[in-house]
């Protein structure tokens, strides 16, 4: 956020004045803070990102009734907010935000949830620091936690949310214009995931992760998918009693060329599955 190459984070802090606090990485992970930026509500939907076209790093936050983009100065500041306005319920710490390329333009496009909305909400990066007019993904129910991701590999980004009081996850598939069409819920044992993508299972095909987040949170759970539109629950995996597991991430931890799992648990434990695909 002040362009010294560094990694910095903002934070969204719940108070009797809600705002966004900035930490300014010094590199040896170390950070120091710098001035708040007031919030009219306690936010969920933030993301950090280049909207205008300066190469410098931007602010978009949703709250209230708009989303709104606060031009980076460069300096770990922010100017004046740009605000484009939805038709989804008020925002608060319940919406989320995904970032990626939508319409294949090249730029960072914002995908929004409200959790209390059947509608996944995408507004198209136009460069100019303003979001352009969102367009809706409609499911059947609420949906929450979006994630965007090619899920079958048609070069289009999908996206992937969360059902409200279900045990299900909504898929939404990308017409490469920045519209979202409804596809399957498919089912998961958990009202409430954090998911992620990767090829688990070396068929070059995109599978679907997802951490039961409610209760004590002791499983995760893999969905193959067939490189087209059908994802089939294929194993679940237990983590260990009152896991409280709460992030998952994917990544090659030992080098074998095939994607392992980590789950994070809100213990402060971090469990390692290792990939044993033949």
């Amino acid at each position: 956020m002040n362009g010294d190459g560094k990694t910095d984070i903002a934070i969204s802090k719940s108070a009797a004045q809600p705002s966004i606090e900035f930490a300014l990485g010094k590199g040896d992970a170390t950070f120091t803070l710098g001035s708040p930026l007031p919030a009219p509500t306690t936010v969920g939907a933030l993301a950090l990102l280049d909207a205008n076209g300066d190469n410098k790093v931007d602010l978009v936050m949703g709250s209230g009734k708009e989303v709104s983009v606060y031009p980076g100065l460069g300096d770990g500041s922010f100017g004046p907010a740009k605000s484009t306005p939805h038709e989804l319920q008020l925002l608060d710490v319940s919406s989320e935000f995904a970032v990626g390329d939508m319409n294949g333009d090249g730029l960072s496009d914002i995908v929004l949830s409200s959790g209390k909305d059947s509608r996944l909400t995408v507004f198209l990066n136009q460069g100019n620091g303003v979001l352009a007019s969102p367009m809706y993904g409609i499911s059947v129910k609420s949906v929450y936690s979006p994630l965007v991701a090619d899920l079958n590999q048609d070069g289009k980004l999908d996206a992937i949310a969360s059902v409200v009081n279900t045990q299900e996850l909504q898929l939404f598939w990308g017409e490469g214009n920045g519209s979202l069409r409804a596809g399957a819920r498919i089912p998961s044992f958990s009202g409430r995931e954090t998911v992620t993508t990767a090829d688990i299972n070396g068929d070059g095909t995109i599978d679907i992760i997802s951490v039961d987040s409610v209760n004590e949170a002791e499983r995760f759970e893999v969905h193959a998918g067939d490189g087209g539109e059908v994802f089939v629950r294929s194993d679940s995996y237990p983590i260990e009693p009152l896991a409280l597991a709460r992030t998952v991430y994917v990544g090659d931890f030992n080098s074998d060329g095939k994607p392992d799992v980590v789950i994070a648990q809100r213990t402060g434990k971090l469990s390692l599955f290792q990939n044993v695909t033949p």
